[in-house]
Protein backbone atom coordinates (compact mmCIF):
# COMPACT_ATOMS: atom_id res chain seq x y z
CA UNK A 1 0.00 0.00 0.00
CA UNK A 2 1.37 3.80 -1.10
CA UNK A 3 -0.53 6.29 0.75
CA UNK A 4 -0.45 9.66 1.09
CA UNK A 5 -2.58 12.75 2.95
CA UNK A 6 -4.05 15.93 2.66
CA UNK A 7 -5.38 17.56 5.76
CA UNK A 8 -7.42 21.44 5.37
CA UNK A 9 -8.16 22.21 8.75
CA UNK A 10 -11.35 24.45 9.25
CA UNK A 11 -11.41 23.78 13.22
CA UNK A 12 -8.64 21.33 13.15
CA UNK A 13 -10.67 18.47 14.36
CA UNK A 14 -9.82 15.76 11.85
CA UNK A 15 -6.77 13.59 12.55
CA UNK A 16 -5.59 10.56 10.42
CA UNK A 17 -2.19 8.16 10.32
CA UNK A 18 -0.79 5.75 8.01
CA UNK A 19 1.95 2.89 8.40
CA UNK A 20 3.07 2.33 4.94
CA UNK A 21 5.00 -1.43 5.92
CA UNK A 22 2.03 -2.67 8.21
CA UNK A 23 -0.39 -1.69 5.26
CA UNK A 24 -2.52 0.06 7.90
CA UNK A 25 -4.13 3.95 7.49
CA UNK A 26 -7.07 5.39 9.09
CA UNK A 27 -8.96 8.83 9.98
CA UNK A 28 -11.18 10.54 12.73
CA UNK A 29 -13.18 13.04 13.05
CA UNK A 30 -13.41 15.11 16.28
CA UNK A 31 -17.62 15.87 16.80
CA UNK A 32 -17.80 19.66 16.56
CA UNK A 33 -20.77 19.68 19.30
CA UNK A 34 -18.15 19.66 22.37
CA UNK A 35 -16.25 23.06 20.86
CA UNK A 36 -19.48 24.74 22.17
CA UNK A 37 -18.80 23.31 25.92
CA UNK A 38 -15.47 24.75 25.71
CA UNK A 39 -14.03 21.49 24.77
CA UNK A 40 -10.87 20.98 22.28
CA UNK A 41 -13.21 19.10 19.70
CA UNK A 42 -10.20 17.58 18.16
CA UNK A 43 -8.58 16.20 21.46
CA UNK A 44 -10.44 12.67 20.90
CA UNK A 45 -10.08 12.26 17.02
CA UNK A 46 -5.91 13.19 17.52
CA UNK A 47 -5.54 10.68 20.39
CA UNK A 48 -7.82 8.10 18.69
CA UNK A 49 -5.08 8.03 15.72
CA UNK A 50 -2.19 8.69 17.64
CA UNK A 51 -3.01 5.56 19.55
CA UNK A 52 -3.78 3.39 16.30
CA UNK A 53 -0.62 4.51 14.94
CA UNK A 54 1.22 3.01 18.22
CA UNK A 55 -0.41 -0.29 18.38
CA UNK A 56 0.18 -0.65 14.49
CA UNK A 57 4.27 0.53 15.13
CA UNK A 58 4.47 -2.23 18.45
CA UNK A 59 2.53 -5.19 16.33
CA UNK A 60 4.81 -4.28 13.18
CA UNK A 61 8.27 -5.07 14.82
CA UNK A 62 6.58 -8.50 15.01
CA UNK A 63 5.55 -10.44 11.78
CA UNK A 64 3.80 -12.75 14.17
CA UNK A 65 1.51 -9.67 15.68
CA UNK A 66 0.97 -8.10 12.53
CA UNK A 67 0.05 -11.18 10.55
CA UNK A 68 -3.00 -11.11 13.32
CA UNK A 69 -3.39 -7.40 13.55
CA UNK A 70 -6.99 -6.50 12.93
CA UNK A 71 -8.44 -3.43 12.16
CA UNK A 72 -11.27 -3.49 14.95
CA UNK A 73 -8.45 -4.83 17.20
CA UNK A 74 -6.34 -1.49 16.75
CA UNK A 75 -9.48 0.64 16.68
CA UNK A 76 -11.10 -0.87 20.39
CA UNK A 77 -7.61 -0.93 21.67
CA UNK A 78 -6.96 2.95 20.39
CA UNK A 79 -10.30 3.56 21.99
CA UNK A 80 -9.63 1.94 25.08
CA UNK A 81 -6.53 3.96 25.96
CA UNK A 82 -8.37 7.63 25.11
CA UNK A 83 -11.29 6.02 27.48
CA UNK A 84 -8.92 5.31 30.41
CA UNK A 85 -6.96 8.36 30.07
CA UNK A 86 -10.33 10.42 30.36
CA UNK A 87 -9.81 12.40 27.18
CA UNK A 88 -12.53 14.59 26.27
CA UNK A 89 -14.98 14.45 23.10
CA UNK A 90 -15.98 12.10 20.46
CA UNK A 91 -14.83 11.11 17.03
CA UNK A 92 -16.33 9.35 14.23
CA UNK A 93 -13.38 6.51 12.49
CA UNK A 94 -12.27 4.71 10.50
CA UNK A 95 -9.44 2.03 10.29
CA UNK A 96 -8.30 0.35 7.44
CA UNK A 97 -5.25 -2.53 6.86
CA UNK A 98 -4.33 -4.61 3.46
CA UNK A 99 -3.99 -8.38 3.96
CA UNK A 100 -2.61 -9.82 1.29
CA UNK A 101 -5.26 -9.79 -1.23
CA UNK A 102 -8.14 -7.90 0.92
CA UNK A 103 -8.61 -4.86 2.10
CA UNK A 104 -9.75 -5.23 6.03
CA UNK A 105 -11.40 -2.49 7.78
CA UNK A 106 -13.36 -1.01 10.67
CA UNK A 107 -15.19 1.85 10.91
CA UNK A 108 -17.35 3.58 13.19
CA UNK A 109 -20.13 6.78 12.22
CA UNK A 110 -19.62 8.82 8.74
CA UNK A 111 -16.29 8.51 8.23
CA UNK A 112 -15.77 5.93 5.80
CA UNK A 113 -14.40 4.98 2.22
CA UNK A 114 -14.34 4.08 -1.25
CA UNK A 115 -12.22 1.50 -3.11
CA UNK A 116 -12.13 2.65 -7.05
CA UNK A 117 -11.22 0.13 -9.84
CA UNK A 118 -10.32 1.45 -13.43
CA UNK A 119 -11.96 4.76 -12.10
CA UNK A 120 -15.19 3.24 -10.71
CA UNK A 121 -16.44 2.56 -7.14
CA UNK A 122 -16.31 -1.24 -6.81
CA UNK A 123 -16.80 -0.74 -2.93
CA UNK A 124 -17.75 1.99 -0.62
CA UNK A 125 -18.71 2.24 3.28
CA UNK A 126 -22.25 2.31 4.49
CA UNK A 127 -22.79 5.87 6.45
CA UNK A 128 -23.75 4.72 10.19
CA UNK A 129 -26.85 7.17 10.88
CA UNK A 130 -28.10 8.29 14.15
CA UNK A 131 -24.67 10.43 14.99
CA UNK A 132 -22.73 6.82 16.10
CA UNK A 133 -19.57 8.36 17.06
CA UNK A 134 -17.10 6.50 19.59
CA UNK A 135 -17.03 9.16 23.67
CA UNK A 136 -15.59 9.15 26.98
CA UNK A 137 -18.66 10.69 28.69
CA UNK A 138 -21.57 8.29 28.30
CA UNK A 139 -18.98 5.16 29.00
CA UNK A 140 -17.88 7.31 32.24
CA UNK A 141 -21.99 7.65 33.04
CA UNK A 142 -22.24 3.28 32.42
CA UNK A 143 -19.17 3.05 34.69
CA UNK A 144 -20.89 5.31 37.16
CA UNK A 145 -23.95 3.22 37.54
CA UNK A 146 -22.44 -0.09 37.22
CA UNK A 147 -19.84 0.57 40.25
CA UNK A 148 -22.97 1.52 42.64
CA UNK A 149 -25.10 -1.70 41.69
CA UNK A 150 -22.19 -3.92 41.95
CA UNK A 151 -21.08 -2.17 45.40
CA UNK A 152 -24.79 -3.89 46.70
CA UNK A 153 -23.47 -7.69 44.92
CA UNK A 154 -22.64 -9.06 48.42
CA UNK A 155 -21.19 -12.34 46.61
CA UNK A 156 -18.49 -10.58 44.69
CA UNK A 157 -17.56 -8.28 47.59
CA UNK A 158 -14.01 -10.19 48.27
CA UNK A 159 -13.24 -9.77 44.90
CA UNK A 160 -13.80 -6.61 44.66
CA UNK A 161 -11.60 -6.36 47.68
CA UNK A 162 -8.80 -8.01 46.80
CA UNK A 163 -8.46 -6.56 43.31
CA UNK A 164 -8.20 -3.13 44.74
CA UNK A 165 -5.50 -4.43 47.53
CA UNK A 166 -3.31 -5.92 44.82
CA UNK A 167 -3.92 -3.91 41.59
CA UNK A 168 -5.30 -1.06 42.61
CA UNK A 169 -5.05 1.55 38.92
CA UNK A 170 -7.00 -1.26 38.04
CA UNK A 171 -10.95 0.80 38.29
CA UNK A 172 -13.42 -2.20 38.30
CA UNK A 173 -16.33 -0.50 36.44
CA UNK A 174 -13.53 0.29 33.57
CA UNK A 175 -12.51 -2.88 33.32
CA UNK A 176 -16.23 -3.80 33.37
CA UNK A 177 -17.03 -1.33 30.09
CA UNK A 178 -13.50 -2.13 28.26
CA UNK A 179 -14.97 -5.87 28.26
CA UNK A 180 -18.46 -4.21 27.19
CA UNK A 181 -17.05 -2.83 24.13
CA UNK A 182 -15.32 -5.51 22.40
CA UNK A 183 -16.42 -6.23 18.94
CA UNK A 184 -16.29 -9.20 17.01
CA UNK A 185 -18.74 -11.56 18.87
CA UNK A 186 -18.67 -15.37 17.43
CA UNK A 187 -21.98 -17.06 16.98
CA UNK A 188 -22.77 -20.84 17.41
CA UNK A 189 -23.69 -23.14 14.20
CA UNK A 190 -28.00 -23.35 14.19
CA UNK A 191 -27.20 -27.46 13.31
CA UNK A 192 -28.52 -28.67 16.25
CA UNK A 193 -27.25 -32.03 15.59
CA UNK A 194 -23.62 -30.67 16.86
CA UNK A 195 -22.48 -31.82 19.67
CA UNK A 196 -19.83 -28.88 20.49
CA UNK A 197 -18.43 -26.42 18.17
CA UNK A 198 -14.68 -25.96 17.26
CA UNK A 199 -13.72 -22.42 16.72
CA UNK A 200 -9.98 -23.14 16.46
CA UNK A 201 -7.52 -25.64 15.24
CA UNK A 202 -7.04 -28.49 17.61
CA UNK A 203 -4.03 -31.00 17.50
CA UNK A 204 -4.45 -34.49 18.10
CA UNK A 205 -4.63 -36.01 21.36
CA UNK A 206 -1.55 -37.48 21.12
CA UNK A 207 0.20 -34.79 19.29
CA UNK A 208 2.77 -34.04 22.37
CA UNK A 209 2.90 -35.28 25.48
CA UNK A 210 1.09 -33.74 28.64
CA UNK A 211 1.96 -33.17 31.96
CA UNK A 212 -0.71 -34.64 34.18
CA UNK A 213 -3.43 -32.21 35.10
CA UNK A 214 -5.86 -31.07 37.63
CA UNK A 215 -8.89 -28.93 37.43
CA UNK A 216 -8.74 -25.27 40.11
CA UNK A 217 -12.45 -23.92 40.11
CA UNK A 218 -14.31 -21.86 41.66
CA UNK A 219 -18.18 -20.29 40.95
CA UNK A 220 -20.02 -17.37 41.76
CA UNK A 221 -24.24 -17.35 42.19
CA UNK A 222 -26.40 -13.72 41.58
CA UNK A 223 -29.33 -14.71 42.23
CA UNK A 224 -32.65 -13.55 40.97
CA UNK A 225 -35.03 -15.79 42.00
CA UNK A 226 -32.40 -18.41 43.39
CA UNK A 227 -33.59 -21.35 40.64
CA UNK A 228 -29.92 -22.02 39.56
CA UNK A 229 -27.74 -24.58 41.52
CA UNK A 230 -24.64 -25.84 41.23
CA UNK A 231 -21.55 -27.99 42.26
CA UNK A 232 -17.80 -28.90 42.18
CA UNK A 233 -15.22 -31.84 43.65
CA UNK A 234 -11.67 -30.73 43.21
CA UNK A 235 -10.13 -34.12 43.74
CA UNK A 236 -12.43 -35.95 40.99
CA UNK A 237 -11.99 -32.93 38.36
CA UNK A 238 -16.23 -32.76 38.16
CA UNK A 239 -17.91 -29.42 38.09
CA UNK A 240 -21.45 -28.85 36.77
CA UNK A 241 -24.49 -26.33 36.48
CA UNK A 242 -28.21 -26.37 36.78
CA UNK A 243 -30.98 -23.30 36.18
CA UNK A 244 -34.53 -24.52 37.13
CA UNK A 245 -36.97 -23.71 34.37
CA UNK A 246 -38.99 -20.86 35.65
CA UNK A 247 -42.17 -21.03 33.69
CA UNK A 248 -43.10 -23.48 36.85
CA UNK A 249 -43.22 -20.88 38.95
CA UNK A 250 -46.16 -19.64 37.54
CA UNK A 251 -47.88 -22.53 38.72
CA UNK A 252 -47.14 -22.48 42.23
CA UNK A 253 -44.27 -24.61 42.10
CA UNK A 254 -40.49 -24.13 43.44
CA UNK A 255 -38.75 -24.02 40.31
CA UNK A 256 -35.56 -24.49 42.09
CA UNK A 257 -36.77 -27.90 43.36
CA UNK A 258 -35.53 -29.44 40.66
CA UNK A 259 -31.90 -27.99 39.98
CA UNK A 260 -30.83 -28.44 43.38
CA UNK A 261 -31.57 -32.03 43.86
CA UNK A 262 -30.15 -32.80 40.64
CA UNK A 263 -26.64 -31.37 41.88
CA UNK A 264 -27.47 -32.36 45.12
CA UNK A 265 -27.23 -36.31 43.81
CA UNK A 266 -24.92 -35.33 40.93
CA UNK A 267 -22.24 -34.30 43.83
CA UNK A 268 -23.55 -37.27 45.91
CA UNK A 269 -22.31 -39.93 43.20
CA UNK A 270 -19.13 -38.20 42.22
CA UNK A 271 -18.45 -38.46 46.21
CA UNK A 272 -19.61 -42.09 46.61
CA UNK A 273 -18.42 -43.43 43.29
CA UNK A 274 -14.85 -45.44 43.07
CA UNK A 275 -12.01 -44.15 42.27
CA UNK A 276 -10.26 -46.34 40.29
CA UNK A 277 -13.11 -46.48 37.80
CA UNK A 278 -13.57 -43.95 35.41
CA UNK A 279 -16.77 -41.62 35.99
CA UNK A 280 -18.30 -40.26 32.72
CA UNK A 281 -20.41 -37.41 33.08
CA UNK A 282 -23.66 -38.31 31.33
CA UNK A 283 -23.42 -41.61 33.37
CA UNK A 284 -23.20 -39.07 36.50
CA UNK A 285 -26.33 -36.58 35.24
CA UNK A 286 -27.83 -39.88 34.13
CA UNK A 287 -27.84 -40.99 37.76
CA UNK A 288 -28.97 -37.66 39.30
CA UNK A 289 -31.83 -37.40 37.33
CA UNK A 290 -33.20 -40.62 37.90
CA UNK A 291 -32.62 -39.96 41.76
CA UNK A 292 -34.61 -36.85 41.59
CA UNK A 293 -37.17 -38.35 39.20
CA UNK A 294 -37.67 -40.90 41.20
CA UNK A 295 -37.50 -38.78 44.46
CA UNK A 296 -41.10 -37.07 42.68
CA UNK A 297 -39.55 -33.80 42.33
CA UNK A 298 -41.69 -30.94 40.82
CA UNK A 299 -40.44 -28.62 38.38
CA UNK A 300 -37.59 -29.13 35.41
CA UNK A 301 -33.78 -28.06 34.90
CA UNK A 302 -31.39 -27.47 32.37
CA UNK A 303 -27.97 -28.84 32.90
CA UNK A 304 -24.12 -29.10 31.99
CA UNK A 305 -21.82 -31.29 33.99
CA UNK A 306 -17.64 -31.91 32.82
CA UNK A 307 -15.09 -34.19 34.18
CA UNK A 308 -11.15 -33.52 33.54
CA UNK A 309 -10.23 -37.00 32.25
CA UNK A 310 -5.94 -36.43 31.61
CA UNK A 311 -5.79 -34.44 29.04
CA UNK A 312 -9.62 -34.51 28.11
CA UNK A 313 -12.48 -32.88 29.32
CA UNK A 314 -15.44 -34.87 29.45
CA UNK A 315 -19.19 -33.20 28.95
CA UNK A 316 -22.63 -34.11 29.12
CA UNK A 317 -25.44 -31.33 28.22
CA UNK A 318 -29.23 -30.73 28.31
CA UNK A 319 -30.42 -27.45 27.39
CA UNK A 320 -29.16 -24.35 27.08
CA UNK A 321 -26.72 -24.15 29.99
CA UNK A 322 -23.63 -23.79 28.58
CA UNK A 323 -19.38 -24.12 28.95
CA UNK A 324 -16.55 -22.78 26.84
CA UNK A 325 -12.90 -23.38 26.33
CA UNK A 326 -10.48 -20.82 25.84
CA UNK A 327 -7.01 -21.43 25.07
CA UNK A 328 -4.86 -17.69 25.09
CA UNK A 329 -7.62 -15.93 25.75
CA UNK A 330 -9.64 -17.26 22.62
CA UNK A 331 -12.28 -19.79 22.82
CA UNK A 332 -11.71 -23.04 21.10
CA UNK A 333 -14.43 -25.27 22.15
CA UNK A 334 -18.22 -24.18 22.63
CA UNK A 335 -21.16 -26.59 23.30
CA UNK A 336 -24.02 -25.56 21.30
CA UNK A 337 -28.06 -24.65 23.44
CA UNK A 338 -30.72 -26.60 22.49
CA UNK A 339 -34.20 -25.44 22.01
CA UNK A 340 -37.28 -26.61 20.85
CA UNK A 341 -37.71 -23.09 19.78
CA UNK A 342 -36.81 -19.48 20.79
CA UNK A 343 -36.31 -19.40 24.83
CA UNK A 344 -37.80 -22.57 25.01
CA UNK A 345 -34.32 -24.57 26.02
CA UNK A 346 -34.83 -28.85 26.33
CA UNK A 347 -35.20 -29.80 30.28
CA UNK A 348 -35.00 -32.60 32.39
CA UNK A 349 -38.13 -33.35 34.57
CA UNK A 350 -39.89 -36.54 36.11
CA UNK A 351 -42.97 -35.72 33.46
CA UNK A 352 -42.08 -33.48 30.20
CA UNK A 353 -41.27 -35.38 26.76
CA UNK A 354 -37.40 -34.46 27.32
CA UNK A 355 -35.25 -37.41 28.20
CA UNK A 356 -31.80 -37.92 29.18
CA UNK A 357 -31.13 -39.54 26.26
CA UNK A 358 -31.30 -35.86 24.84
CA UNK A 359 -28.44 -34.76 26.71
CA UNK A 360 -25.30 -34.05 24.23
CA UNK A 361 -21.99 -36.02 25.59
CA UNK A 362 -18.56 -36.23 24.45
CA UNK A 363 -14.99 -34.83 24.86
CA UNK A 364 -12.51 -32.49 23.89
CA UNK A 365 -8.97 -31.93 24.53
CA UNK A 366 -7.50 -29.55 27.24
CA UNK A 367 -4.04 -28.41 28.10
CA UNK A 368 -2.20 -26.95 31.06
CA UNK A 369 -3.51 -22.73 30.98
CA UNK A 370 -6.52 -23.31 29.50
CA UNK A 371 -9.57 -21.86 31.67
CA UNK A 372 -13.01 -23.26 31.07
CA UNK A 373 -16.03 -21.18 32.12
CA UNK A 374 -19.28 -23.06 32.59
CA UNK A 375 -22.83 -20.62 33.09
CA UNK A 376 -26.09 -21.08 33.41
CA UNK A 377 -27.95 -18.94 30.68
CA UNK A 378 -28.20 -15.72 32.60
CA UNK A 379 -24.61 -15.64 31.70
CA UNK A 380 -24.25 -17.04 27.74
CA UNK A 381 -27.95 -14.94 27.06
CA UNK A 382 -26.29 -11.71 28.19
CA UNK A 383 -22.67 -12.30 27.62
CA UNK A 384 -21.16 -11.99 24.13
CA UNK A 385 -18.44 -14.91 23.28
CA UNK A 386 -15.97 -11.80 22.30
CA UNK A 387 -16.73 -10.38 25.47
CA UNK A 388 -15.61 -13.48 27.45
CA UNK A 389 -13.25 -13.87 25.60
CA UNK A 390 -11.99 -9.97 26.73
CA UNK A 391 -12.86 -10.39 30.24
CA UNK A 392 -10.52 -13.82 30.38
CA UNK A 393 -7.60 -12.27 28.79
CA UNK A 394 -7.61 -8.77 30.88
CA UNK A 395 -8.15 -10.91 33.89
CA UNK A 396 -5.54 -13.46 33.11
CA UNK A 397 -2.98 -10.18 32.04
CA UNK A 398 -4.04 -9.24 35.80
CA UNK A 399 -3.28 -12.49 37.43
CA UNK A 400 -7.04 -13.29 38.88
CA UNK A 401 -7.43 -15.98 40.56
CA UNK A 402 -10.72 -18.81 39.23
CA UNK A 403 -12.73 -16.81 42.17
CA UNK A 404 -11.80 -13.47 40.68
CA UNK A 405 -12.60 -14.52 37.56
CA UNK A 406 -15.81 -15.93 38.24
CA UNK A 407 -17.09 -12.76 39.99
CA UNK A 408 -15.79 -10.15 37.59
CA UNK A 409 -17.71 -12.15 34.49
CA UNK A 410 -20.75 -13.19 36.64
CA UNK A 411 -21.22 -8.94 36.98
CA UNK A 412 -20.31 -8.15 33.55
CA UNK A 413 -23.90 -10.88 32.72
CA UNK A 414 -25.66 -8.98 35.83
CA UNK A 415 -24.42 -4.93 34.64
CA UNK A 416 -25.74 -6.09 30.99
CA UNK A 417 -29.00 -8.13 32.36
CA UNK A 418 -30.08 -4.95 33.44
CA UNK A 419 -29.50 -2.14 30.51
CA UNK A 420 -32.41 -1.48 28.30
CA UNK A 421 -30.40 -0.54 25.51
CA UNK A 422 -27.73 -3.16 25.33
CA UNK A 423 -27.41 -5.24 22.54
CA UNK A 424 -27.41 -9.52 24.08
CA UNK A 425 -27.17 -12.07 22.35
CA UNK A 426 -30.55 -12.32 24.35
CA UNK A 427 -32.28 -9.45 21.95
CA UNK A 428 -29.95 -10.01 18.96
CA UNK A 429 -31.68 -14.30 19.16
CA UNK A 430 -35.13 -12.12 19.81
CA UNK A 431 -34.46 -10.23 16.22
CA UNK A 432 -33.75 -13.17 14.48
CA UNK A 433 -36.71 -15.03 16.10
CA UNK A 434 -39.06 -12.40 15.19
CA UNK A 435 -38.05 -9.88 12.72
CA UNK A 436 -37.91 -7.38 15.02
CA UNK A 437 -35.29 -5.04 17.03
CA UNK A 438 -34.68 -5.91 20.13
CA UNK A 439 -32.75 -4.40 22.98
CA UNK A 440 -31.78 -4.95 26.49
CA UNK A 441 -30.59 -7.48 28.77
CA UNK A 442 -32.22 -10.58 30.18
CA UNK A 443 -32.68 -10.25 33.84
CA UNK A 444 -32.29 -14.11 35.02
CA UNK A 445 -30.19 -16.32 37.67
CA UNK A 446 -26.67 -16.08 37.14
CA UNK A 447 -24.44 -18.88 37.89
CA UNK A 448 -21.12 -19.00 36.78
CA UNK A 449 -18.42 -21.50 37.32
CA UNK A 450 -14.35 -20.83 35.89
CA UNK A 451 -12.03 -23.85 35.99
CA UNK A 452 -8.29 -23.54 35.46
CA UNK A 453 -6.57 -26.13 33.69
CA UNK A 454 -3.43 -26.74 35.79
CA UNK A 455 -0.26 -28.79 36.09
CA UNK A 456 -0.73 -31.60 39.10
CA UNK A 457 2.77 -29.80 39.99
CA UNK A 458 2.10 -26.63 40.10
CA UNK A 459 1.42 -24.73 43.18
Amino acid sequence: MDWAACDLPLHGEDAHFGHAEAGFVGVADGVGGYRDDGIDAGAFACELMANALEEVEVAAKSSKLRRRLRPEDVLERAYEKAFVNGTPGASTAVVMSLDGTTLRWAYIGDSGFAVLRDGKIVHRSVYLKNKIKLNTSKSKHKAIKMTRAMSTLEPIQETLREIKKRTPEVGIAEFVVRVLLTTGTEYVPEDGDASHRHLAANPPDDARPCAPLRMDWAACELPLHGEDAHFGHAEAGFVGVADGVGGYRDDGVDASAFSRELMASALEEVEQADTARRLRPKDILRRAYETTAINGTPGASTAVILALDGAKLRFAYIGDSAFVVLRGGRIVHRSVQQQHYFNCPYQLSGHHRDNIEMAKAGGVPVEDGDVVVVGTDGLFDNVHDGQLQRAVQMGTELGFSPKNMADIIAVIAYAVSRDERARSPFSVAYWKEYGEEGYGGKEDDITVIVAYIVSKDSS
